[in-house]
């Protein structure tokens, strides 16, 4: 895992779910880091979260109203690829 991407750790909500934690700072947030993306994801403009009901949907970062339900054109979904060898 890069040293950017080791700074967050991933948790879930007794409901499912899933949050991010800085270890760093010691603070947590819904949306998923940027550094977690992949280069495609970052690319789009797009970020994904999920919603109380933990549904998963996309918004874009330069326009928070902008939202989807369905990954947006050139989101690829797969994580990014563990760059350590453990």
């Amino acid at each position: 895992m890069n040293g950017a991407a080791s700074v967050f750790s991933v948790y879930h909500t007794p409901e499912g779910r899933e949050y991010y934690y800085n270890n760093e700072n010691k603070q947590t947030q819904w949306v998923k880091p940027d550094v977690l993306l992949t280069p495609a994801q970052v690319a789009t403009g797009w970020s994904i979260t999920t919603s109380p009901e933990g549904k998963t949907y996309w918004f874009n970062k330069s326009d928070r109203n902008q939202t989807s339900w369905n990954a947006p054109e050139g989101w690829n979904t797969e994580a990014p690829k563990n760059d350590s060898s453990e």
